[in-house]
């Protein structure tokens, strides 16, 4: 999109705010006349062209940002605003360049903008997914250069506790919480899974001290419920919480991952082992 037409949103009495993508480069005649609701309005610096009484009508607008280094023209001199009231943000360099700009000198307030601040809206870093294998949990986005950030939490794992009758009960499983972050990105969403300590089979069986346990990952996010850190070729079977067969899946690539509609509590069986898994 490079412009915005002649009358775009001409009363759109419901439009309360704008921010204009920076591939604009015109803004057309009485663009946003009569958005009586509109309350702020931000201009890119991409922006050149504003022809003229584009906010006649715009009785609650109270900020302009405008972004352009150079005040943007128009062919009538007169943005409409009210020029007494609306309060207009410039680059802090520009502050002298709109003060003897036509359109824009009339405004009894001029402010710089403040340092840092852009016109750009930040896209969202995508969300980490969660897995496991070789002894690793492992995040992954799809956003370039994404870092990640990350919790573990374990109901077994506690500063200090007591036991009346001297028996624990362990429930050997972590719950795991990350998202990711980028350069020029906003954090992602909070991606969660579950980390399950189960039956394993160890290819060195000679020492003492081995213990025939191995992880898996398990997670549900978009209706997508996942488990990792299997055997290839492994089968798992899905169920709901009263035993309703959702369907089964072999891993590949030591994944294991179902599609379905239900809510709640998943039970996913591998082997004769059998697992929870939070359905939201």
């Amino acid at each position: 999109m490079t412009k915005l037409g002649e009358s775009c949103f001409h009363s759109c009495s419901s439009l309360t705010s704008v921010t204009i993508p920076s591939s604009v480069t015109d803004i057309g005649s009485a663009c946003f006349q009569y958005c009586s609701s509109l309350s702020s309005i931000t201009i890119p610096s991409s922006v050149t062209s504003i022809v003229g009484a584009n906010f006649t009508g715009c009785t609650n607008l109270a900020e302009i940002k405008c972004f352009p280094t150079i005040p943007p023209t128009g062919n009538k001199g007169d943005t409409g605003a009210n020029t007494t009231t609306c309060l207009l943000y410039v680059p802090e360099s520009s502050i002298d360049a709109y003060k003897s700009a036509s359109g824009w000198k009339e405004f009894k307030y001029i402010f710089a903008i403040e340092s840092g601040e852009t016109s750009e809206e930040t896209t969202q870093c995508n969300a980490p997914t969660i897995s496991y294998s070789d002894g690793k949990l492992h995040f992954t986005s799809s956003t370039e250069g994404a870092v990640y950030h990350y919790e573990l939490s374990c109901a077994d794992v506690t500063g200090s506790s007591y036991s009346e009758n001297g028996s624990i009960t362990l429930v050997a499983a972590y719950d795991i919480t990350a998202y990711a972050t980028a350069d020029g990105y906003s954090a992602s969403e909070t991606a969660k899974a579950t980390l399950y300590w189960i039956n394993g089979t160890l290819d060195d069986t000679s020492a003492i001290s081995a213990v025939n346990v191995r992880g898996v990952v398990a997670s549900a996010n978009n209706g997508i419920i996942s488990v990792s850190g299997l055997a290839e070729g492994e089968r798992v079977s899905f169920y709901t919480a009263d035993g309703k067969l959702l369907g089964t899946s072999n891993a590949n690539g030591g994944n294991a991952s179902l599609s379905t509609s239900a809510k709640g509590v998943v039970i996913a069986k591998i082997g004769n082992q059998s697992i929870k898994i939070v359905a939201e």
